[in-house]
Parts: C-alpha cells; sequence; structure tokens
C-alpha cells in the first residue's frame, strides 16, 4: 500500500484534530486547512486560509495542491451560529452555508482534478445529525443536510473514475464547538441513547475509514456516528 495525502479542512480541532491525528499515525502525510495557526504538535503542514473568503481559500488551495498530491479530502470545518427561526437574519444564514457548504465545493474542485488524473480519490464530508432537524439550527441544519444530496451527487459522477464521496454524520461530540453553543453537557447527553457524547477519535476512526483504500466499494452514502440519535427525537 502506498502511503497517501489527506487533506483536513478544519484540521486542528476537536474532530479534525483527531482525524489528523490518526492519519498521521497510520502513515499518511497529513495537510491541514485552518483559520489561525496550528499548533506546533500538529503532525503535518497546515495552511491558513479563511473560507469565508473565496480568495483567500484558492490562495491556500493553490499552494496545496502545488506541492502535495492529495488522495483523500475531509471537510470538516463548519460553524452552527444558533438562532430560532424568527431571529435568523440573511447574512448569518449566508455565512453558515458558506461555511459548511460554499467553501467544500471549492476544496473539492482543486483536488479533483489530480484525483481523476490518477484515478484514485476519496472525498468525505463532515455532516452532522442536526441534518435530520434540530431547534435553532435552520442555517447549519439546511447545510448540513444539504451536503448528503451534494456527495450523493459527486458519487454519481464520478463513480467509474476511482473517486469515491461520502459523509459522516457525527452526533453531539465533546468538542469546543459543541461547548460553545451548549454549556450544559450533561443535558445534551441524556438525548443520547447511549447516554454520552462522543469522543473526537470515535468519529475520526470512521472517517479514516471512508478515506481509505478499504472502502473502495463505498460510494454516496450517509453514515450516521450519534450513538443512536438519529433513530430517535432529540429536542434540545
Amino acid at each position: 500500500m502506498s502511503q497517501r495525502t489527506t487533506l483536513i479542512a478544519g484540521a486542528t480541532r476537536g474532530i479534525g484534530r483527531a482525524v489528523s491525528d490518526l492519519c498521521h499515525e497510520r502513515g499518511d502525510i497529513v495537510v491541514g486547512i485552518a483559520r489561525s495557526a496550528a499548533p506546533k504538535d500538529f503532525p503535518g503542514e497546515c495552511f491558513q486560509a479563511d473560507l469565508m473568503d473565496d480568495a483567500s481559500t484558492a490562495a491556500a488551495l493553490g499552494e496545496i495542491t502545488k506541492k502535495f498530491q492529495v488522495d483523500h479530502m475531509v471537510y470538516n470545518a463548519g460553524i452552527a451560529n444558533p438562532q430560532l427561526i424568527e431571529d435568523v437574519d440573511l447574512e448569518t444564514f449566508r455565512q453558515t452555508l458558506q461555511i459548511n457548504l460554499t467553501a467544500c465545493v471549492q476544496v473539492a474542485q482543486a483536488v479533483l482534478p489530480g484525483m481523476r488524473e490518477r484515478g484514485y480519490g476519496r472525498l468525505v464530508g463532515i455532516s452532522s445529525r442536526a441534518a435530520l432537524g434540530r431547534v435553532t439550527r435552520t442555517g447549519y441544519s439546511a447545510a448540513k443536510s444539504a451536503m448528503t444530496g451534494m456527495f450523493r451527487s459527486w458519487a454519481l459522477e464520478l463513480a467509474d473514475e476511482g473517486v469515491t464521496a461520502n459523509v459522516i454524520a457525527p452526533g453531539v461530540t465533546a468538542t469546543e464547538m459543541l461547548k460553545f453553543n451548549n454549556p450544559d453537557l450533561e443535558v445534551m447527553a441524556q438525548t443520547v441513547p447511549m447516554g454520552r457524547l462522543a469522543e473526537p477519535r470515535e468519529i475520526a476512526n470512521a472517517i479514516g475509514f471512508f478515506a481509505s483504500e478499504e472502502a473502495s466499494f463505498i460510494t454516496g452514502q450517509t453514515l450516521f456516528v450519534c450513538g443512536g440519535a438519529s433513530i430517535t427525537s432529540v429536542k434540545v
């Protein structure tokens, strides 16, 4: 098995950092994209980009594709911006779609030519259990639900080119973003049938499988890694 290069957008914290560590441990070349500088112990090379800004994103992607042959793309960048429907303002809504969805298209477009040329690639999008609906998540749920349809479309377009496209939909996971948006983690844990939050590494394990040669006959799929929350009602 040859050494692969994995690009992770949203690479330095939470699930993204767990994916970076996992890929490094299995021998991948790890390339990250993050808004702020990576910590010194980041297990690879990280490029700074503001995914809200098309030009900033394009500049970083230009550097990456010149230096690396990207085999696996993991799009983990995201922002929730929780608001009740009556409080949703359109600018915040657009920002939520930009980070969670639009920038993902831009990253995929940058790495796809090389994947197609080599006849191998893995595209993995990180959605959410909230794609099924959740209070205060108008923009976030819309974007994460749209990601599923988008990746299914890519799966069909790329099926005969050796490039797969799949989605992981995590449930409540003990990340910085979750803690910021939900200060009462005990209440969150009670909404999960398994009675606890996921650890970032548990989500990374599933992502790592989709972003691997072993997942060669799986495409267009969404895997919920949510402790059973996707088969019950979550009201908080």
